[in-house]
């Protein structure tokens, strides 16, 4: 069985979007918090004989990690062509059992147990992570979702209404490499909030 800081070292090689895209906010979510996550899922026992969504998957790191260190079957889903291509590529390498679906989230129609997901920000389109957390709560019983540390209430407040409880947080700092033109650091640092959330 994999160590967690194995499993932060396969997804380290997992490799980020080769051609990231401002207008989907799309940053890849870091090794270091992705085995994290990962690990924390299998300690409470949400990995063990549950099918596992990774809703925005881009290269597919929580689908191919939840697989590896669960030993469960995952899907992946995302609508960029080129992150599902590398996405599906790296999964065969590696051995994962993980199907990859190119679709736009909001019309996603299958169901999961549990869902990993590091949405959209919201900061180029206002509520974009809403969509997210509104599938993630249609198809799943157990959701672990990233959001800026500011969005604390909102998130807490939409789970809340949709009939879950927020059961762990977890405070971490996002690292954002340079990619896009308006970057002014090499890498820039965003508090974000983990959240567990299981339907009530």
């Amino acid at each position: 069985m994999l160590s967690k800081k194995e499993l932060e070292i396969i997804v380290e090689k997992i490799p980020k979007h080769p051609n990231p895209k401002d207008y989907l906010e799309q940053y890849t979510t870091p090794a270091k918090i992705v085995a994290k996550m990962i690990h924390y899922a299998r300690l409470l026992g949400d990995l063990e004989n549950s099918i596992i969504i990774d809703l925005g998957c881009g290269t597919g790191r929580f689908a191919i990690a939840a697989s590896l260190y669960g030993n469960t079957y995952a899907i992946g889903i995302d609508i960029d062509k080129e992150a599902v291509h590398i996405a599906r590529e790296y999964s065969k390498k590696l051995g994962a059992i993980v199907d990859f679906i190119l679709c736009d989230v909001k019309f996603l129609k299958i169901r999961g147990d549990v869902v990993f997901q590091n949405p959209p920000f919201g900061i180029k389109k206002k509520h974009a992570d809403r969509v997210f957390l509104e599938k993630a709560t249609e198809i799943s019983n157990v959701i672990y979702t990233i959001h800026d540390k500011y969005s604390k209430e909102f998130v807490l407040e939409f789970l809340n209404n949709k009939g879950f409880y927020v059961t762990h947080t977890l405070e971490e700092d996002f690292e954002i490499p340079l990619q896009f033109y308006y970057h002014k650091a090499r890498i820039k640092r965003i508090p974000v909030i983990i959240f567990r959330a299981e339907k009530s």
